[in-house]
Formats: structure tokens, sequence, C-alpha cells
């Protein structure tokens, strides 16, 4: 509940709980009106709807405020008892200390209504604590900060308020450097100031700050609750969403190849088109310069046809050649199309018209396969063809076939011997012509 402390003079309003100890309350006072910091605890008196009641008196401490008649949106008034102030008189010549002994607040309800209590006097009204000259030598925020720090270092009282939104900023500043009480200082200033800026926009909402405050509080809170309705009914939406990969060779080379329905056209490496042995067929007149999100980059050419193989069947595609490019193989929308190819999420397959189907690969098996190709190919970038020995009894099935014995040794250079890849490109290519 939402209470305001006066001395006559200054004001407080401080966000306080009805079981709050009447001893809490009095240190709650002591923070916000900054010359109570020497007086004594037991020296108080509280004015409670035109009722008195004295901290010296016996319980009346360990008394809760709602005991005593507090109520939400009152008026308390917190003075020094008559008897501390004759008593004070003969002493003007000597400046009280302050009191070595910290009370014993509850630390929840401690932090709960220090952020909260941020002073707004009424206009004219001096602010809290420039009315009268502080007796104490010390600056009144930095007690109050201090206080709290000094706290923070008991890991149960930490421990026992993590919870409150209120302590965050404050646990945040304390944690990021437990020894720096400058640094925290400085957070709890800062953290001060814009409360009391907040609370003041509010007190007079019809001002165009604070119909502007208002409005931005309104939007906070319905994102905020977007925000808490999307964690519980679509929490998948904050967890990275794996790309869409699948396998294919190239001329018997293992490749992983990238779906991409929203490019306009399939894109290679310059480095997999190397690894792949089809440079030979890069046609130069399409340089080009590509622009994008990630910028320029230049098409080094064109591959007019290259012949895919999918789960055992031959598509021919064009590939546009790009240099610089991480990514070896994306296939685009123009691959997509001429195949007619559909995309079944439900299924987790890339599905061709003909009916072929091929998995997508999920992100651990993506990251397995692709170690093991560069593994296979190895870092020298070489073609492959220098290093491969034609099988003979091979080539001779191709040249049965009816191919001629050059291009059927070429072919089975450019699938590693793999016999039946060959022949599927002879006849593919055959039938193109």
């Amino acid at each position: 509940m939402r209470v305001t402390i006066t001395t006559g003079e200054q004001f407080a309003g401080v966000e306080v709980s009805e079981d709050m100890e009447v001893e809490n309350f009095i240190a709650l006072a002591r923070i916000e009106i900054p010359h109570f910091a020497a007086v004594p605890m037991h020296s108080f008196m509280l004015v409670v709807n035109g009722r008195k009641f004295n901290t010296s008196d016996d319980g009346v401490l360990k008394r809760k405020i709602a005991d005593l008649g507090i109520a939400n949106d009152d008026v308390v008034y917190v003075l020094p008892a008559s008897s501390q102030a004759k008593a004070a008189r003969p002493q003007t010549s000597q400046q009280p200390a302050p009191s070595s002994g910290q009370p014993n607040v509850d630390i929840s309800s401690f932090v709960s209504s220090l952020v909260k209590s941020i002073k707004v006097p009424p206009k004219g009204q001096p602010v809290a604590g420039t009315s009268r000259k502080p007796l104490t030598t010390e600056d009144p925020q930095r007690i109050m900060s201090r206080q709290l720090y000094e706290s923070f270092k008991d890991d149960k009282k930490r421990e026992g308020i993590r919870d409150l939104e209120s302590a965050k900023v404050f646990l945040e500043a304390y944690e990021k450097d437990p020894n720096n009480f400058e640094a925290f200082h400085e957070a709890f200033l800062k953290h001060r100031e814009n409360e009391e800026r907040k609370i003041r926009l509010m007190h007079d909402p019809t001002s165009s700050e604070g119909q502007k405050y208002i409005q931005e509080l309104i939007e906070r809170e319905n994102i905020e609750f977007n925000h808490q309705f999307a964690l519980e009914h679509m929490p998948e939406a904050f967890i990275p969403v794996h790309m869409l990969y699948i396998r294919m060779k190239i001329n018997g080379h293992s490749v992983l190849a990238f779906i991409d329905s929203g490019a306009q056209v399939s894109i290679m490496s310059e480095q997999c088109a190397k690894r792949v042995n089809i440079m030979r067929l890069l046609d130069v007149r399409y340089q080009a310069i590509a622009m994008g999100v990630g910028g320029q980059q230049k098409f080094k050419g064109r591959v007019h046809s290259c012949q895919v193989q999918v789960e055992g069947h031959i598509f021919p595609c064009p590939f546009n050649v790009m240099a610089d490019r991480n990514m070896e193989i994306l296939i685009g929308l123009n691959i997509l199309r001429r195949h007619h190819c559909s995309i079944d999420l439900k299924n987790n397959v890339l599905r061709f018209g003909d009916g072929t189907e091929t998995p997508f690969i999920g992100e651990e098996e993506y990251k397995r396969e692709k170690e093991i190709i560069e593994k296979e190919e190895g870092e020298s970038g070489e073609p492959m063809e220098t290093q491969i020995t034609v099988d003979n009894d091979k080539l001779a099935n191709l040249i049965g076939l009816g191919f001629e014995e050059e291009a059927a040794r070429e072919e089975l250079i450019r699938c590693h011997n793999d016999l039946e890849t060959a022949a599927n490109n002879l006849f593919a290519k055959k039938a193109e012509q």
C-alpha cells in the first residue's frame, strides 16, 4: 500500500506492506528524511489519524503498522519525540553523530520500499532534505546506498530478494563487482533518478511528458504480455531454426546443398566448382555483380548444365559460380521450379516432380557430414582427376554401352570410377544432344 511520510515540511511517498513492523517503517523514514538519521530509533513519535504513538513505549517498535491504523493512501506524521527535542537544546554547539547501529530491517521490505519510495512534494513544497541542513556529514543518498551495499554481502539476504523485480538493478550492479562500492553507488543514484522522473511524470498525467510516459508504460505492458504469451504457447519461437540442407553428388563428389526458395538463382562456390571438377564448363560471359543483404559479391560465370545426383536420380541443374562464398551450394527457385520440387516440412523431405524424395538433414548430422566430406577431399583443393586411375573393366563396360572411349574415360575420372553414376551422366548428356 502507498503511504505518505511527512514532518509537516517534508514529504516522502513510500510503498509498504501491511505487515511491516514499526521498527522497519521508522528505518525507512530515517532514510527518506535525512536529518532523522541522527535520531535514535526509540525517540520518534508517530501521528496516525490523530492518534499518537511513541516508539519508546513497550512493544510499539515490534507492532505491525496496520495495528496502528495505517491504511492505503494515509498520511503519517513522523516526528522526533518532544523529550528528545528538549534534550537536544543544550547541545547546539555539538553536531550529533549518526547512530552507529544499523536497524534490523527486513531486507526484502527494505529494497522494495527503497526503490518505490521516490519523493514527489506538492508544487511549491521544498524537496526533502533541502528545507533543513542535514545533521550527518555524509550524503544521505550515499548512506542509503551504503546500507543496501553492506546488506548484499550476506548471501542469504541476496537470495531472499532475487525474485523481487525492484531489486534486480541493485543485484546486477553488486554482483558485477562486489568490491566496487563506487560503481554500485553510481548505479544506485542513476536508478533513483530514473524512478523519481517516472513518479514526477505520473504525478501530472495531463502534461505532454506524462502522457508520453503513460503511453510507453502501456506499450511496455503489451509487449511483456505478448512475450509471456509466446513463451507459454509457442516456446519453439525462441529456439534458432536450423536451415534446410540435403545430400547430393556432383561428378561423384558428395556435397551438402542449402535449399533456399527465396533465392532467384542457384549458386555454387568457386572452391566447390573446383572440387567437383566443373570449372572447365564455366562460361565467363555471364560474369556479374550480385547485390544482396550481405553486400556485393561477384559471379565468376555460369555453368549452364551440371548433372546432379539425388538418391540415385540425375537432374540437370544450372549454377552461377560465385567467388569468396563459404556455402558450397545453394539451390534456388530456378532449380526448384524446373524440377517441380515441394518442400514438405511435415515429413521433413524435399520432393521432386518425378517422385524422388530426399530427407533434410539435422544440424548435428550436417556438421558431422561436413567434417567427413572435408576429411575425404583433403585441404589441397586440387582437381581430383590427377589422383585417379581409370578402372579398365568399367571403361570397357561403358564402351560396350556405345559410348566413345574418351568421353567414358573422362566421366569415370569425374565420378571416381563410379560406374553407375558415370553411365547415368553419359546417358543424360546423350539425351540432351
